[in-house]
């Protein structure tokens, strides 16, 4: 009774610091991207750099995805260790998606990426939810594991779930921005990575 009492309040408090983490460096982003983008939008060569530091963010999330476990898991609670460093890597890529929709938005203005532009943009994105795709696929592996651990599977389910919420903004501002070919091709790589986030976040409910 005691162990599952602590369980609960270390979930709730660990699932507070996530949110509250979310949201302060959401807001954040959403002020510096509506800065950054008051009179102009994003260069294609922008968002085709924002979108591969996002890959490049995610793929080295993957080794410490990968040395996830029981014996570690409880450094969570201290913010330390693997669990940690997922969730928080996690949390910088949603800010920074966030921020990336704000510049993309930004002008009153829309701008549409043809030709070399857009299927740099639909490339960039591409890769993006391939790497984004391996990251999950680990979790995936996992969440048999420890997904019913409290303190552990409801964090990640929340940073997962905060994932899937802003992804799809950010393809549809993509698509928006973009000739028909590539918006064929960032709406194909949306539905798979929603596919494969819904697999990760129903693991660790």
């Amino acid at each position: 009774m005691r162990f599952s009492l602590l369980c609960t309040l270390a979930t709730a408090l660990v699932g507070v610091a996530v949110a509250r983490t979310i949201a302060t460096t959401t807001m954040t982003a959403l002020s510096a991207g509506a800065t950054a983008g008051v009179s102009v939008s994003a260069s294609a060569s922008t968002m085709v750099q924002s979108l591969e530091k996002l890959a490049e963010l995610s793929e080295s999330l993957v080794q410490p995805a990968q040395s996830l476990s029981i014996v570690n898991a409880v450094l969570l609670l201290l913010g330390l260790g693997p669990w940690a460093t997922v969730t928080t890597g996690l949390t910088t890529i949603v800010t920074t998606v966030t921020a990336d929709i704000a510049l993309l938005t930004a002008s009153a203005t829309a701008v549409v990426y043809a030709g070399a532009d857009a299927q740099a943009i639909a490339a960039a994105f591409s890769a993006l939810v391939q790497a984004l795709e391996d990251l999950l696929n680990v979790l995936i592996g996992k969440n048999s594991l420890l997904g019913q651990i409290p303190f552990v599977g409801a964090p990640v389910a929340a940073v997962l779930g905060s994932l899937l919420n802003i992804i799809n903004p950010l393809a549809s501002a993509l698509i928006a921005a973009v000739d028909v070919t590539a918006a064929a091709s960032i709406s194909a790589s949306l539905n798979s990575l929603v596919a494969t986030l819904n697999a990760a976040i129903s693991g660790f409910i």
